[in-house]
């Protein structure tokens, strides 16, 4: 289930920048008529939300990793007893899993957002 996760991310991620790829391209075609010049699209995120989207991604990936990799630890060398419980294993798995999960969107998210704010101060100050 927790596979199913990062799909279903990733499937949304790309359907989303479709999305805004044909809303940019459709606003090209407008000032195209209008005979203007496109301005240059600020970036959504400011610096410090940038850098914070990174940094809390980066703690939510650490917690979803290591809960997913200590929890799967103990399961494979305590097996027995982990079977023998009728307690379902499922659940903290996929919930440590949404944590790895959050974790890395918000990292490539804020990586992505630093990029933006870059290339929008270097194009501000060339003009």
């Amino acid at each position: 289930m927790f596979i199913a996760i990062f799909i279903v991310a990733v499937i949304i991620s790309a359907f989303f920048d479709q999305q805004e790829r044909r809303h940019k391209l459709e606003l090209q075609i407008e000032y195209e008529k209008l005979g203007k010049r496109m301005p240059k699209e600020p970036p959504k995120l400011p610096m410090l939300e940038s850098v914070a989207n990174i940094v809390i991604g980066l703690i939510l990936a650490e917690i979803g990793g290591v809960g997913v990799w200590t929890f799967l630890y103990a399961v494979k060398h305590a097996g027995q007893i982990v079977s023998q419980s009728k307690v379902g294993i499922s659940g903290e798995v996929d919930f440590l899993s949404a944590f790895l999960a959050g974790g890395i969107v918000l990292m490539i998210l804020g990586v992505k957002s630093v990029r933006a704010n870059y290339k929008f101060r270097s194009a501000k100050s060339a003009q």
